[in-house]
């Protein structure tokens, strides 16, 4: 059988497949399945080599034979030592990726930009899974790979044809964890030129109206080693960039970081300079402020905060990805809240808290009759509140409610289900550190005292006298 070894381009793996392959030993299953042995002349002289590979042992090769009338395409894993061989798939295949470890391999297939990936392991023609990523994808080690993903999010205002801005993914082949490392914005995007040695060499294109003008950039990820401490020196990676004013500025792998222990805020700044004649270091812009403050507990149990780079020997810019609400961003032509002094009020109607003052908004949670809350805004019709006694560490205690549902003390018609706060000076010690005081919930009441229901901690008896239904209309 005539196999045209000219179509492969590597030189090295066409001497290899010469010199351990003959034509009598490539005997492909397909073929003899599919015409009679009079046909078999005819029929080969039309099948090509589309791509060939070797996996990084030396001891398998794929090979996708296309038959160039009907463009149809055929995967074949043969064995370089047992002379043997095996059909895997037909199909839309351009391309094998081995896993470094030469257990694994994936058989690329798609047409223009967007490609489906199938892994197969060696000692099985049985697909374990297929994925999406677009232009190609590369071996990060033996279980993650790195590709390039559309981010249909974010539409490009582009001066050539990509619609969508594209990110890099790292992505666990066995668990499927993806992972984004850079992510493309409306005027740039990222693509990966190649891996060495585990470091990520990406470009980043600019690609907006605006900034066509500017060079593509060189990145350079790098990723930390297994036995890396997370507290370890975060200079552990290279960005080099023919826009930076800094050359070879070291970068963190944007791994996950800790925050040191303590009761010192930890606020974050936009910018900082240092005064030139007394030597101080200013941060950000005294007349805003900081951005955010930090909360250690909510960073401690999430991997969102990451190590951008170190600026200096006092600062290190970080980066923190979440969510927000989409009402919150600024919209051309629509108002924002009107801000009020802030008043404490109570749930008089039974009210569902949404996340913004939508109607089609989505609900964060429920409060009853006798919820004590704080108004802190307003939206046409909706206050924005802010629960005083805590209900479930997993829910919001915050959101917008319809005005209708809010009002005074006077308007409740029972006691019972009531918050009450008790009064700072008989707090129990436990409670001084309380941002909003010791808040309960009358369960029952005799003539001069309350049982109260606490957050977490059970119920008290208290006198009525030491507590005090606060809010009344002026």
């Amino acid at each position: 059988m005539i196999i045209l070894l000219s179509s492969c381009s590597n030189d090295e793996e066409i001497a290899k497949l010469q010199k351990q392959l003959s034509e009598s030993e490539m005997k492909y299953n397909v073929l003899q399945e599919q015409i009679t042995q009079s046909q078999t002349d005819a029929v080969v002289s039309t099948l090509t080599v589309f791509d060939c590979s070797i996996s990084p042992d030396s001891k398998l090769a794929s090979i996708l034979l296309m038959d160039s009338q009907t463009g149809d395409r055929t995967a074949f894993l043969y064995d370089l030592d047992q002379k043997t061989e095996q059909t895997i798939a037909n199909g839309a295949l351009c391309e094998t990726y081995w896993s470094p470890d030469s257990r694994y391999y994936i058989l690329d297939s798609g047409t223009f930009v967007s490609r489906i990936g199938t892994l197969y392991a060696t000692d099985s023609i049985t697909p374990i899974k297929s994925f999406e990523y677009d232009n190609q994808l590369f071996w990060l080690d033996s279980d993650q790979i790195v590709y390039p993903k559309e981010n249909e999010a974010i539409t490009l205002d582009a001066i050539v044809d990509p619609q969508y801005t594209t990110d890099i993914v790292i992505q666990n082949v066995f668990t499927e964890e993806t992972e984004v490392i850079l992510r493309g914005t409306d005027q740039y995007l990222f693509s990966v030129k190649n891996i060495d040695d585990g470091k990520i060499n990406c470009i980043k294109k600019y690609i907006g109206q605006d900034v066509k003008d500017k060079e593509d950039e060189n990145i350079v990820y790098s990723m930390p080693s297994q036995d890396q401490a997370i507290s370890s020196d975060p200079e552990t990676a290279v960005l080099n960039s023919k826009a930076s004013t800094s050359e070879n500025k070291k970068v963190s792998s944007e791994h996950l970081i800790k925050l040191r222990e303590g009761n010192f805020d930890i606020e974050l700044f936009s910018d900082y300079h240092i005064e030139a004649d007394e030597g101080i270091l200013m941060l950000g812009k005294p007349a805003y402020g900081p951005i955010c403050l930090l909360n250690r507990f909510a960073i401690h149990n999430s991997d969102q905060l990451r190590i951008l780079n170190k600026e200096n020997d006092y600062l290190t810019r970080i980066s923190i990805e979440g969510v927000v609400p989409t009402w919150t961003l600024e919209s051309p032509g629509e108002a924002g809240a009107s801000s009020i002094e802030p008043s404490e009020m109570y749930i008089v109607k039974e009210a569902t808290v949404f996340i913004t003052p939508e109607h089609n908004s989505i609900a964060v949670n429920h409060f009853q009759v006798g919820k004590a809350v704080k108004v802190r805004d307003a939206y046409e019709d909706w206050f924005y509140i802010e629960a005083n006694k805590p209900i479930d560490a997993n829910r919001l205690d915050k959101g917008w409610v319809k005005k209708s549902n809010l009002g005074f003390y006077e308007d409740l018609k029972s006691n019972i289900g009531v918050e009450v706060l008790i009064k700072p000076e008989f707090e129990p010690e436990w409670a001084q550190n309380f941002p909003n005081g010791l808040w309960g919930e009358i369960l029952s009441e005799t003539e001069d005292s309350y049982f109260l229901g606490l957050y977490g901690t059970g119920e008290i008896e208290i006198e009525k006298e030491n507590v005090e239904p606060f809010s009344k209309a002026d």
